[in-house]
């Protein structure tokens, strides 16, 4: 009886090290490029021009993203986002493209057989704002933001990513600039090549 439950044991501690051994090999194999895709909900905030100011409705938006790690805790990488906005009390949507680089940190996590990567990413581009009630031409524009969220790994190479941040953008018009900013709440899919 003895020998049957030290080889329990002794098969049950096996067991836990190849999981253990399997999910460091995961983590450490996520150090390829990562390439996600997913929407982004804004919700809150305000728009400027000059004095005056409103309120935004909460709008909807899609984003593919790319990093690369740098060492244990680095990514840098870039965006492009396609977002829409809406101010209270208009009825036409702002429509934004947002191209700019990222940089951030990122420290990955074994969880059984999962790897939670938490990470933070800052990013600063252009925006392109189109025409419409607000606007008279298209114009040009800086995108900023600040995100704070988690990739999921499922696999190797696909997981789920969610983050929580701001998303501000200034419009660069005459005679008066517009700005806008709203927090964000993105999440979607991460593939790691």
């Amino acid at each position: 009886m003895k020998r049957l439950a030290l080889a329990a044991m002794l098969t049950l501690f096996a067991a836990a090290g190849t999981v253990s051994a399997q999910s460091g090999r995961r983590a450490a194999t996520n150090d390829g490029l990562r390439v996600s895709a997913g929407l982004q909900f804004a919700f809150g905030g305000e728009i400027d021009v000059g004095i005056a100011e409103a309120d935004l409705d909460p709008a909807v938006g899609l984003q593919v993203q790319m990093h690369a790690p740098i060492g244990d805790y680095v990514l840098v990488g870039g965006s492009f986002a396609f977002r829409s906005l809406k101010v209270d009390g208009f009825d036409d949507r702002g429509n934004l493209l947002a191209l700019g680089p990222s940089v951030g940190a990122h420290y990955a996590v074994d969880v059984g057989s999962l790897v939670i990567d938490p990470f933070v990413l800052a990013t600063f581009g252009f925006t392109i704002a189109f025409e419409n009630d607000l606007l008279r031409d298209t114009e040009l524009g800086i995108d900023i933001g600040l995100r704070f969220g988690a990739n999921l790994w499922f696999t190797d190479s696909l997981g789920a990513y969610a983050s929580i941040g701001y998303q501000g953008n200034i419009i660069y018009t005459d005679p008066e600039n517009i700005s806008t900013g709203q927090f964000a709440l993105d999440f979607g899919i991460v593939f790691s090549f």
